[in-house]
Parts: C-alpha cells; sequence; structure tokens
C-alpha cells in the first residue's frame, strides 16, 4: 500500500490537503521514485518506508527537504513550506491512515509514503518532476563515487 500526501496549488504557494491510500502498483515505480538510503538518513527521495510515524518523518521526509535546502527550485521549496506549515496536520492524517491499511496488509508487508501535487485534478508524483529525478541521480552517482 501507498501513503500520499496530496498537496494542492493556493496562490503562489502549496497546501497540504489530504493523505490518499493507493494500492501499490509496478507501473508507477517510476512516478513513487524511491530509492533506499542510509538507515538512520533520509532515502534518496523524500518517499520512504513508513516506521514509526513521526520518527520516519522527522528521519526520513523533513530531513531530505534539509538535506537540499539550498536549491533553488519553487517545487522543492513550495512542498517544503507547505510540510513545515502541515507537519501536525500531516502526522495526524499520516497516523490515522496507517490504521486503516494495517488490516490489509500481508504479513512482513510495509506501507510506503510519497508525494504528489493536485494539477488540473492530475496528481502528479515525485517522479513527474524533473528536479526530484536529477536529485537522486545527482546523489546516487555521489555515493556511488
Amino acid at each position: 500500500m501507498v501513503l500520499v500526501a496530496v498537496f494542492r496549488k493556493k496562490g503562489s504557494g502549496l497546501k497540504y490537503s489530504e493523505i490518499k491510500i493507493e494500492e501499490f502498483f509496478e507501473s508507477k515505480i517510476e512516478k513513487y521514485l524511491y530509492r533506499r538510503g542510509a538507515s538512520q538518513g533520509p532515502d534518496y527521495t523524500p518517499t520512504a518506508k513508513i516506521t514509526e510515524v513521526k520518527k520516519f518523518f522527522k528521519n526520513k521526509v523533513k530531513s531530505w527537504f534539509e538535506k537540499y535546502n539550498n536549491y533553488n527550485d519553487p517545487v522543492l521549496n513550495d512542498l517544503k513550506v507547505a510540510i513545515e506549515n502541515s507537519e501536525q496536520k500531516i502526522l495526524k492524517d499520516l497516523s490515522q491512515k496507517l490504521e486503516e491499511v494495517k488490516l490489509s496488509l500481508k504479513r512482513n508487508k510495509g506501507c510506503l509514503f510519497t508525494l504528489a501535487i493536485e494539477v488540473k485534478g492530475q496528481l502528479r508524483y515525485l517522479g513527474d518532476f524533473d528536479i526530484f529525478k536529477d536529485l537522486l541521480v545527482g546523489s546516487v552517482k555521489q555515493d556511488y563515487k
């Protein structure tokens, strides 16, 4: 299962809307843009496996945005601000949705968390934005060296 934090355009920025529950589809793997990183630090993108909600959110999502704080990209910056402004609401919604899906998860199966921006009624995932793909490729190359 995948829990998607949905953001919508609000004025010149983004505003958190809701957490949507999706079934994991292999065909969307490039859209989720998941690549595991260090166990205690952020992954290569803000998409991550959910463990304990507050800890995972701090270590995987927020720390990822802090790592790329110096990038001057409107999508990246707008998401960071929207997450900071709605952190408590996101955590509350995430906890509730995780409890809902836990019953349907098969034994030893986890749940993935990702971000999406709703544009004209369509969800655009991280893999739909060049900035996230570029940062992923750059980080993996850097670590490979």
